[in-house]
């Protein structure tokens, strides 16, 4: 903590390369004094991730309103609010001729596609241009990594290595997207990445994204050790970020099945006034809690993260604690919440015309699954045909995968477990991410037709250690549906190794989760 303090003293002692026209023209500032700090909140966003960054932004917006970038700043941050990313892509889009022709390309690309994308295609052609207008320029060329990667466009790699080879310093936001973002998953490459990301920066041992590719891959000695040195360089302490020190944490207690530690992280994290931090803390309270079979106080902190995020219309976050917290109940057959939720989440779904259309269509499906009596099957069915249009209107096939592999639970209750299975199938080509919470739905499905090493595959993808946060209840079902299937097929070892880990860590567990395991089916 001592050496963050003075080296924060000793960089304003230090003189900084002077901004000539051309540097102060890049960032679209009034003046050098202006140029420089755009560019430092720039940097400071580009080189750790896990900062939300939002607060800098915003200051941003105050001194220099004149260029396009703060504007920006504020819509690249984690959690901007509906008004305020309204207001700055206005903004941003009225100032953009500012900036040289290239940056104001990747600029215009960039406005598609936050704080929701718009338009894919066109988002995508404009960074393309601009980067093939502005090959050395450094920050152009990682924006357009960055985004290559997470829409899965064919030279995102090529560009990025690229990019490590001519200016590593300023890779780090696109080597993120590589880590966590891309929409298929490569382990090895993600290891040789997060290697990369650790010699040019050491810091980035601990962020999140590279401590889960550890934890992934059962390295929980390695994630210790790198929070370790992280410690030792006082990431755990302001003036660094120590909230995302708490983060990674949070990483490897829940991975290690330490329910207690990784909820006093979580709430800790809870605790931080920044809207992207109560997110993950609100996630990591509930899985916690899933972790050890306590349902009931998982399901009830969902529902306070839903309404506090509601109460400051922060739709996005609202939305996805709330359908968290209905597909609790639905995968332990519990009877519906009370219309006064459904009511407001329904009105949330109408209304909220910025929310991204695969949570949206996941919102659609869970409401749809709390329909009961004699207009159950017309509402589900509705429901479902309304989805699947929206679905067809997109364009992108990666995308609009994204948005029908999420009717997967609503498909296998309406028409089946093959038509669900083969939903899973044709939507193959969703993001790795997308496909994570639907595929225990699929494995039951697979599990019910009789297809053991599918049902055995698709149970392990949905206990993959990347859905600890979001996914833990189908997590720990699957670890318990692993341990039958593998029984049924005579693999008794594993099969009672596997039920010795899920009854360790469900010893406590509550009486009707006991209860459901036994009925689902």
């Amino acid at each position: 903590q001592a050496v963050s303090h003075a080296v924060t003293a000793l960089s304003s002692m230090v003189a900084p390369p002077p901004h000539g026209e051309r540097e102060v023209k890049a960032w679209g500032a009034k003046d050098e004094a202006s140029a420089r700090r755009i560019e430092q909140v720039w940097r400071k966003r580009s080189l750790w991730a896990g900062s939300d960054g939002s607060a800098d932004a915003k200051a941003l917006q105050e001194t220099d309103p004149e260029s396009p970038i703060p504007h920006l700043l504020v819509l690249m941050s984690a959690m901007a609010g509906k008004e305020s990313a309204d207001s700055a892509k206005k903004s941003a889009e009225t100032l953009a001729g500012k900036l040289p022709p290239a940056r104001e390309k990747m600029l215009r690309g960039l406005l598609l596609a936050l704080p929701e994308e718009t338009n894919r295609t066109e988002a995508a052609k404009l960074l393309r241009i601009a980067y093939s207008d502005a090959p050395g320029d450094a920050d152009v060329a990682a924006i357009f990594a960055a985004f290559a990667v997470r829409w899965g466009l064919p030279e995102a790699y090529g560009a990025l290595d690229r990019l490590l080879s001519t200016a590593p310093t300023r890779s780090l936001f696109a080597l993120e997207s590589a880590l966590s973002r891309a929409p298929k998953r490569d382990l090895d490459r993600i290891d040789r990445y997060a290697s990369r990301m650790g010699e040019i920066f050491p810091e980035a041992r601990a962020m999140p994204s590279v401590i889960r590719a550890l934890v992934t891959r059962g390295k929980l000695d390695e994630a210790r050790a790198a929070l370790s040195f992280a410690r030792k360089l006082g990431l755990d302490k302001a003036p660094a970020e120590p909230l995302v020190f708490a983060d990674s944490a949070l990483t490897v207690e829940l991975a290690s099945g330490n329910a207690a530690e990784a909820r006093r992280l979580a709430l800790e994290i809870l605790g931080d006034p920044a809207p992207l931090r109560q997110v993950v803390g609100g996630h990591g309270a509930a899985s916690s809690l899933l972790l050890e079979g306590k349902t009931s106080q998982a399901e009830a902190v969902l529902w306070e993260s839903a309404e506090r995020h509601r109460s400051t219309d922060d739709a996005r976050a609202a939305v996805s604690f709330a359908v968290r917290a209905l597909a609790v109940r639905r995968l332990l057959k519990q009877p519906p919440v009370g219309a006064i939720r459904l009511d407001w989440l329904r009105k949330m779904l109408d209304e909220s015309t910025g929310l991204p259309l695969p949570l949206w269509a996941e919102g659609r499906v869970e409401l749809a699954l709390t329909q009961t009596g004699l207009e159950t099957f017309r509402v589900r069915t509705e429901a479902l045909k309304k989805v699947e249009a929206i679905a067809e209107g997109v364009p992108e096939p990666m995308r609009r995968q994204e948005i029908l592999v999420k009717t997967i639970p609503l498909v296998r209750a309406l028409q089946g477990d093959k038509l669900a299975i083969e939903r899973w199938r044709a939507t193959a080509d969703a993001p790795f991410t997308a496909r994570l919470r639907p595929a225990f739905e699929v494995a039951l499905a697979l599990d019910a037709t009789g297809d053991k090493e599918g049902a055995l595959a698709t149970y392990e993808l949905a206990a993959d250690a990347w859905n600890l946060r979001e996914g833990m209840l189908e997590r720990m079902l699957a670890f318990h549906r692993v341990s039958k299937l593998l029984m049924r097929m005579m693999r008794v070892p594993e099969a009672l190794a596997r039920k010795k880990e899920f009854e360790a860590m469900w010893k406590g567990a509550e009486p009707a989760a006991r209860t459901a395991l036994e009925l689902i089916r």
